[in-house]
Parts: C-alpha cells; structure tokens; sequence
C-alpha cells in the first residue's frame, strides 16, 4: 500500500534499479564509505541486519542506500536514510524499497536531507511554536532548564518516528505519513510531548528530558497516540493549509538565522547525532520479538504482527478528521 500511496509505483520504469549498480560498479564515493560505516549499526541485534554474517538483509540495505547515492548525487547519503529504508525492506522487495526511499526524499521529505537542511528547520520552528501555543507547560519547562527542543526533535523527523515509536504506533503513523504528508510527522511530535507532559514536568535538567523521550518507544498505547494527533482543539490548526502558513510566516525566521549564525544543527554524519537509535537495546528495539530466520523469510509471529498493523480499525479522532468536509478547512484558515 505505502508505495501506491506515495506515488512510487510510477517511477518503475522510468530507471533500471540494476543498471544503476551495473553503471556504478566497483566504484567508491565518500558516500558509500559512511553507508558502509552506518549499515552495520542500523539493527544489530536482529539476525536479518546482522553485520557480522553478512545477512541478507544487510547486503539488500546497502544495494538500496548505494544505488540511490548514485542516482542523486547532490545528496548522496544522510544518517538516518538507513533506519528508514530498513524498515522499507520489513514490507518490500529492495527495488520497491528503493523507489519509495527515492519519492520520500525528493518529494514527501524535499530539502530535509540537503547540506542546509533548511526545510527541516522551518518545520521544527513551527512546531516549536505549535508546543508552545497547545503544550505552553512543556515549553516553559524546557526554557527553564534550557533543553534544546531542535536537538531533541530533529531526529525524530529524520528517522520518521523510527526508534521513537514502538512497532505497532510506528506503522500507523506511517500510514497516516503516507497518506497525507509531513504534517503527520508535526502531529506525532505534539501527541508523544502530550503522551510524556508528566514526565517532562518532574524532569530536573536535560539529561532528565532526553531520558524521558528515550522512553516513548515504551509507550504502548497506539489509540492514545492517534486519539492526540487528531485532537479537535488543534486539528484545524493543523490542517496542511494552515501549516503552509506557518511555515511561510517562520521561513524568513530561519534564513534569518542560516546568514548570521548559519544552520542550528548541520547533516548529520555521526552516529552522536542519534545517540538513542545507536545504544538501544533489548525489548524496546522496532524489531524485538520478531523472528526473522537467517534467509529473510518472515515467522509466522512477524505475519501475525503485520496482518494486525495493516488491519486495524482508527480511532473516531481520526475517522472525524478524515470525514471533515474540506471546505472547512479553507474557512478555518480564512
């Protein structure tokens, strides 16, 4: 479904996946050097992306990654492409993977992974003010012991929820994301800030915060998430007309502050950047208590967790967001 969602399917024929390694081969890029250097990272616990013995899954995520660095050189590689394209591979085969990976960069995500990232600011500025209006305890809080929202959340973005939210939250989301776009991902940020309210107010410094949101992947309750996302007191506010606003009304803002002080936080090339997706473990990984055997063919627990993902019923926030005549929406952003 999701590459029928986000267009991918079209793009098919338009460019051989194999040609392009064929076109490539045996050549090197400092791109491929950091995928090489990340892939090994990117779900080490799981068999099917183990890196010491060369799974299938890992060989299949670095063709993906490779190819499309090749394909769209003035990007190349950003860390976090890896995350998202090996969840891609759980639901599809590696040209698919490829393609759906190509669209969300260049299209869904456009700008979010350049040198500048500038997009992907104006974005965080918004919801930054978004918290600020819905959530002012929060922001309050975090101004009071200086904890960085950006730094916190930019990941978030980059990763599209990927060890953020736990499985079956993860893959609604994603569904919601394919369907409408980034303004999901602005959502989602807000409903697990109102999930952990609690518990960032208790917090004493930022370490506390950062504990705090390493945690939501512990949250289990998906309708809740979902319940908050589609919150009538700000679902109009976030209709995507409305949110093209703010982000034209926050552009100026952020090339302001790109030609003084330059970007906030550049590309990230570290795995520093996501100190959280790199030291987790144990039952809190995406993949954890799903048996993946050695030839990447699915147990019958992962079918079982799919089927239950790809089969469920949404919440009445949701269903009333999506049954609001579109007309609304423009008189709401008149």
């Amino acid at each position: 479904l999701w590459p029928v969602l986000i267009g991918s399917k079209k793009n098919l024929n338009k460019l051989d996946y194999q040609n392009i390694h064929k076109l490539y081969e045996n050549r090197s890029s400092d791109a491929i050097l950091q995928i090489q250097k990340d892939i090994g990272r990117t779900f080490p616990d799981d068999p099917f992306f183990n890196p010491s013995t060369k799974s299938a899954g890992i060989q299949r995520l670095e063709r993906v990654l490779v190819a499309f660095s090749w394909k769209t050189p003035e990007i190349g590689y950003c860390q976090s492409m890896n995350k998202v394209a090996a969840v891609l591979l759980l639901f599809m085969n590696e040209e698919e993977t490829f393609w759906v990976l190509d669209k969300l960069v260049e299209d869904y995500l456009r700008g979010y992974y350049d040198e500048s990232m500038l997009p992907l600011h104006v974005d965080l500025s918004v919801l930054q003010s978004l918290i600020e209006e819905f959530l002012p305890k929060v922001a309050q809080k975090c101004n009071e012991i200086q904890s960085d929202l950006v730094l916190l959340i930019m990941p978030w973005f980059l990763c599209i929820f990927v060890d953020v939210l736990p499985p079956e939250s993860l893959f609604r989301v994603w569904d919601l994301f394919f369907y409408e776009g980034r303004s999901v991902l602005i959502r989602a940020s807000l409903a697990v800030f109102k999930m952990l309210e609690k518990d960032i107010l208790k917090a004493q410094n930022q370490y506390d915060i950062f504990l705090v949101l390493q945690n939501s992947q512990t949250q289990p309750d998906s309708e809740l998430l979902l319940r908050y996302m589609y919150e009538k007191s700000w679902d109009r506010k976030l209709s995507k007309a409305s949110l093209e606003k703010l982000r034209n009304s926050h552009q100026p803002n952020v090339e302001a502050t790109f030609q003084q002080v330059g970007p906030v936080v550049s590309r990230p090339t570290s795995r520093l950047f996501f100190p959280q997706a790199c030291h987790r473990k144990g039952p809190v990984g995406i993949l954890s208590g799903v048996d993946i055997d050695h030839t990447g063919t699915w147990s019958e627990r992962y079918k079982s967790l799919s089927y239950q993902v790809n089969h469920w019923t949404p919440p009445n926030a949701v269903i009333d967001h999506f049954n609001r005549p579109s007309y609304l929406n423009d008189l709401d952003d008149e």
